[in-house]
């Protein structure tokens, strides 16, 4: 059903642009004559994408959708919309329609909105709600100027879309489409990185390496740590120490600490040495545990002309109560993730298969 006398406002941080925000604007234009969409600036708010990176991501999509840069939670937007838009219209002045979604319209209905009671009283609100049906008429039926909109629209939430491109470089979600994840990639936004170029670059980075440099075969130690939460019973879950290479190879990937081993070095002094080296973090090397030897393959086919490929990995672990980290010498950034978390990571190397083994052998309080 279109709304011939509307018109449509929509606004948020599109941080980023997700396929439930593209399915919204998509029905708005539609159904709506003109559609306005408010994208907020609020140096309030630190966004992990600059507002012209965002405009860019809905400009991908939209082409010749009207954006303001603006927050569209007062009364005062609304007022200036309807006074500058509304004369468009021929036949008589048309009425507004603002768009929210349910978390929007619980806010504005407990007053965090700039003139709430206003914007309740004077216009209309319509309301989608994201991955399945509501009993809407229960919870607001006594506001007749708010009505659902019943349209399947993705369940996808942008803070859970950046928390995974956080994890993995190379995403390869279906939260954003091919066109804005193209962009956010080629512009290196949440940590993405582009796949055809990031491959180039570590294919010449690898060339440059002299396998006669290396010993055959070399020993590494690659160290599990895990922050336990002391209390199984609670329901904070076992953390997980993983830092952000800095170099090739898988250059901004995730990973367990770890590296080769000096001569005459163990490998619970390796482990230690580079564990405090990556992260400040300090372990004597007696309280360092085994786990398992690893001839590790890279599953992407990338080294097997790197040195790495003649590697047996010596997996160690120790799970006890630490503080806090930091990224150091070869590591971008260090930081504690709970287990859950890491195990939907794409770690670099063999490192999801080590910290499987580490969860089947030692256990611990994890989801």
């Amino acid at each position: 059903m279109t709304m011939e006398n509307k018109i449509a406002v929509y606004g948020g941080a599109f941080d980023p642009l997700t396929v439930a925000h593209e399915a919204i604007i998509q029905y708005l234009l539609e159904n709506y004559p003109e559609v306005h969409v408010y994208l907020t600036d609020n140096d309030e708010k630190q966004y992990n994408a600059s507002f012209q990176d965002r405009y860019a991501m809905l400009i991908t999509r939209f082409p010749k959708l009207n954006i303001h840069k603006q927050s569209v939670r007062t009364f005062d937007t609304l007022e200036t919309v309807y006074g500058k838009y509304a004369s468009g219209f021929e036949n008589k002045k048309p009425g507004i329609d603002l768009i929210v979604g349910m978390d929007e319209l619980n806010s504005l209905l407990a007053g965090e909105w700039k003139d709430s009671d206003k914007i309740i009283s004077k216009y209309d609100i319509r309301v989608f709600n994201r991955g399945g049906n509501f009993n809407f008429h229960t919870e607001f039926g006594e506001h007749e100027n708010i009505k659902p909109i019943f349209v399947n629209i993705p369940n996808v939430s942008s803070t859970d879309v950046r928390n995974d491109m956080y994890m993995n470089p190379m995403y390869a979600g279906t939260a954003v489409s091919s066109p804005v994840l193209g962009y956010i990639s080629t512009h290196g936004l949440y940590h993405q990185v582009n796949p055809i170029t990031h491959c180039l670059e570590e294919q010449a980075e690898l060339a440059k390496y002299e396998p006669g440099n290396w010993p055959k075969p070399s020993v590494t130690a690659t160290f599990v740590v895990v922050n336990a939460v002391g209390d199984p019973a609670i329901a904070r879950e076992d953390q997980v120490l993983l830092v952000r290479r800095k170099a090739w190879p898988f250059a901004g990937y995730w990973c367990l600490p770890g590296g080769h081993t000096n001569p005459h070095e163990s490998i619970e002094q390796c482990g230690s040495r580079e564990l405090r080296e990556e992260t400040g973090l300090n372990i004597f090397p007696e309280n360092v545990h085994q786990l398992k030897v690893y001839t590790p393959e890279d599953p992407r086919g990338l080294l097997k002309n790197h040195p790495d490929h003649w590697i047996y990995d010596v997996g160690v672990y120790v799970r006890g109560i630490f503080g806090p980290v930091k990224g150091e010498d070869d590591a971008a950034e260090a930081a504690w993730f709970p287990i859950s978390v890491a195990r939907k990571a794409r770690l670099a190397f063999h490192h999801n298969q080590i910290l499987e083994d580490y969860i089947t052998a030692v256990g611990g309080n994890h989801a």
